[in-house]
């Protein structure tokens, strides 16, 4: 909440307290008019009253002493990067590929994109970073179940539409990692 003044019809100023959010305007108290300076400072003290005795009022964050008087003070006993889970799960979503429900398979992807590795060092990345704990075995039981109900078909379906319809691609190349093949060379020159 703060204070507003505004000039009114007859020459004087009104004092109002308002608020402001998500674009709307809310007068919650007109305290009055004023013409001079000492009927400003009047009006000004009634409406610091007002806005001190207020129930949804958020308080001053510095009114009152820190718990802590130095910065060696501070512990920090966890971090974690929920702002970019937060994120990338919106872009999992945004995609489509919320179509298959698995939430570990979902924490698998997000940790995937975030860092890839091995399945065993994203479990320590779902744990550290995101605070997920999965086992190794529930991870690959899990992702057994997800090939077996077509996950690759429904995520390629998915994206597939999301190119064409969300980025409105025709799609006339597509790379593909093919970083997992072999190839044997026997050089005889």
């Amino acid at each position: 909440m703060r204070i507003r003044t505004v000039k009114t019809s007859s020459g004087k100023y009104a004092l109002q307290v308002i608020s402001k959010h998500q674009g709307k305007l809310t007068v919650h108290k007109h305290i009055g008019s004023y013409g001079t300076t000492d009927e400003k400072s009047i009006l000004l003290l009634k409406a610091r009253t007002f806005i001190d005795n207020y129930d949804d009022i958020q308080h001053d964050l510095f009114e009152k002493q820190p718990l802590f008087s130095h910065l060696s003070d501070i512990k920090i006993t966890q971090s974690q990067s929920l702002f970019l889970y937060q994120l990338l799960s919106r872009i999992y979503d945004t995609l489509g590929l919320n179509i298959f429900t698995d939430k570990v398979v979902r924490d698998l992807i997000i940790a995937r994109v975030y860092k890839p590795v091995s399945k065993q060092e994203t479990i320590d990345i779902l744990e550290d970073s995101f605070g997920k704990a999965y086992s190794l075995k529930t991870i690959y039981r899990h992702l057994k179940k997800a090939i077996d109900h077509g996950i690759k078909e429904q995520f390629q379906s998915t994206l597939i539409s999301f190119a064409k319809k969300g980025l409105n691609d025709s799609l006339h190349l597509v790379f593909y990692d093919v970083t997992t093949l072999a190839f044997d060379n026997e050089d005889r020159s």
